[in-house]
């Protein structure tokens, strides 16, 4: 089936000019918004890492593992990314995450330090055709394996460890349905609509990196997000 999609972007500018006696400067606003349509069966998802420096270090990435703001006492967590879908039919999505682990000189040493479990919370507004918007969020957690919905409708589910979905999947492999049984308002509840929002993360509970256990250098880990078209 062929799918297209239509953005257009429409830049609104509007000027106002001030005039005194004196020599003033004039003042001129600008504002843009983006027209945004689909045919067909459309779904698109982008994820935008955060550069650290941009932002002073109070967000994004790289980060300090042992910064207060990534331990699992602090709730709030420090956001790293934002995010974005657009669909107009049912989707899902799968996240396929690894522990975040040492790559540094000694990670081939037989003393190299363990992977660090984590959570990783996906925040968001979901606006749907029918005019409702809806604040809520989903997350995992490596070290326990699972995953839930917080504060929206939606229905999340772990995918088990050799489940089938389109083809098997490990632990670390977790399925979000974020529309679940929300009425989108449309005939046979198609999905119209969008997701925007921020991915947040930090450490799972017990997990407390020290420069005693965890050399200095560099850390990371993967994470593939794969959104497919419900059938």
């Amino acid at each position: 089936m062929k799918k297209v999609v239509f953005v257009i972007a429409v830049f609104l500018i509007s000027q106002i000019f001030l005039y005194a006696a004196s020599a003033e400067p004039n003042w001129e606003f600008t504002r843009s918004f983006s027209i945004q349509a689909g045919r067909d069966e459309f779904a698109t998802i982008n994820i935008t890492p955060i550069s650290a420096q941009s932002e002073n270090y109070r967000i994004g990435m790289p980060f300090n593992i042992e910064d207060s703001q990534v331990q699992y006492s602090n709730t709030a967590g420090r956001t790293i990314a934002e995010w974005s879908l657009i669909s107009n039919t049912a989707f899902e999505l799968l996240v396929e995450a690894e522990e975040l682990h040492y790559i540094g000189a000694l990670a081939t040493d037989a003393k190299a330090p363990s992977g660090l479990p984590y959570i990783l919370s996906f925040q968001c507004t979901m606006s749907l055709a029918s005019g409702r918007t809806t604040e809520m969020d989903f997350w995992f957690d490596l070290s326990s394996n699972t995953c839930g919905a917080g504060a929206g409708s939606g229905t999340a589910q772990v995918v088990p460890e050799g489940a089938t979905i389109s083809s098997e999947y490990k632990t670390g492999a977790f399925l979000f349905e974020p529309v679940g049984s929300i009425s989108t308002g449309l005939p046979g509840n198609a999905y119209l609509g969008s997701l925007d929002g921020t991915i947040v993360f930090r450490f799972s509970q017990g997990v407390t990196p020290s420069s005693d256990e965890y050399p200095a250098g560099q850390y990371e880990a993967l994470v593939c997000i794969t959104l497919s078209v419900n059938e």
